[in-house]
């Protein structure tokens, strides 16, 4: 008798949960994933950091030796003032930058797949996605993680590629997440990333 209580009680709570999802990804989803990815990436991070401070360091170092020279102080000075100005505002200018870039390469690779509809169901066992060019099953234990972004849900597959998700697409987020979190898939919210 506890048995089918349990089991009944657990079947209600499946049924509550919605299982099918339908939504449309624009150019600023796909976006979001590739930026996403590009701010953890060690490779960029280190990039970054070194040209933020390579171009500080050769204009800092002109602008001393123009200042040691008995004519062109003021011009060391420039090139001094430069280089600061360079430290301080490099990290919006490649933020801009690298966003632009991505925007193009995005745009030019999900063209086919822009604004089309998605449908994900949740099944027992695996994970079901289809749009209007393919479908694909992902097992759970396929899913290295679940993010929660400040406008969208990211599922980062073991195989280095991912699916984005609109969290406006999820009507119960609690419920969504309890569900992969049931499913022993790691969750993590990082509601205030952005990219920067």
């Amino acid at each position: 008798m506890a048995k089918n209580w349990c089991r009944a009680d657990k079947q209600k709570k499946q049924e509550q949960l919605k299982t099918n999802y339908t939504f449309s990804l624009g150019v600023d989803d796909f976006l979001v994933y590739t930026l996403y990815n590009a701010s953890v990436s060690r490779i960029l991070q280190r990039r970054r950091i070194r040209m933020r401070w390579f171009v500080f360091v050769i204009y800092t170092l002109l602008g001393a030796w123009l200042l040691l020279s008995d004519r062109v102080w003021i011009g060391g000075l420039v090139f001094i003032v430069f280089g600061v100005l360079w430290l301080l505002f490099y990290p919006r200018y490649s933020a801009f930058r690298y966003k632009k870039i991505y925007r193009r390469i995005v745009e030019e690779q999900t063209r086919s797949r822009i604004h089309k509809p998605y449908e994900m169901q949740l099944h027992e066992e695996y994970l079901f996605m289809r749009n209007a060019t393919s479908e694909s099953k992902v097992a759970y234990d396929g899913i290295e993680e679940l993010l929660l972004l400040p406008q969208h849900y990211l599922l980062l597959l073991k195989e280095k590629s991912g699916l984005v998700v609109p969290r406006t697409a999820i009507g119960e987020s609690e419920e969504f997440e309890r569900f992969f979190t049931g499913k022993k898939v790691p969750f993590r919210a990082m509601e205030g990333w952005k990219w920067k």
